[in-house]
């Protein structure tokens, strides 16, 4: 598993030397397009990865309260984005329907996001 990690953090290294002014407006188009389903393919996985972790509790084997507490303190983002995270990750294990059109690239994460929050239990037992 570790070697597809190393290998995003090498194109990502390799993103973050490129300028954008050097590009032609065809060429940032392009990019834009690009980094955006990037960027969505590895919000899924990290949804993926994030709805294991919490539902084996890995996140409390040092103490934690939570998970996203946890996840805030490790990877330094924002305490509302690591509940925004889990949130999806969480809801995501119940709407496997808008989980499977997130991995495919049918939808982008923040879409899944606004499915999840519709997808209650009042709402699945109609």
């Amino acid at each position: 598993m570790e070697p597809l990690v190393f290998d995003a953090e090498a194109a990502v290294a390799a993103l973050a030397g490129l300028d954008p002014a050097s590009l032609t407006a065809a060429e940032v188009h392009s990019m834009v397009l690009a980094l955006g389903k990037v960027s969505d393919a590895l919000e899924a996985a990290r949804a993926r990865v994030l709805a294991r972790w919490d539902a084996d509790r890995t996140w409390a084997d040092n103490g934690s309260r939570t998970a996203a507490t946890r996840l805030s303190n490790e990877t330094r983002c924002d305490p509302v984005t690591a509940r925004v995270l889990m949130v999806r990750a969480r809801g995501l294990r119940n709407a496997p329907e808008t989980a499977k059109a997130l991995d495919a690239g049918r939808i982008t994460a923040d879409r899944a996001d606004g499915l999840v929050r519709l997808n209650t239990t009042k709402r699945r037992e109609r």
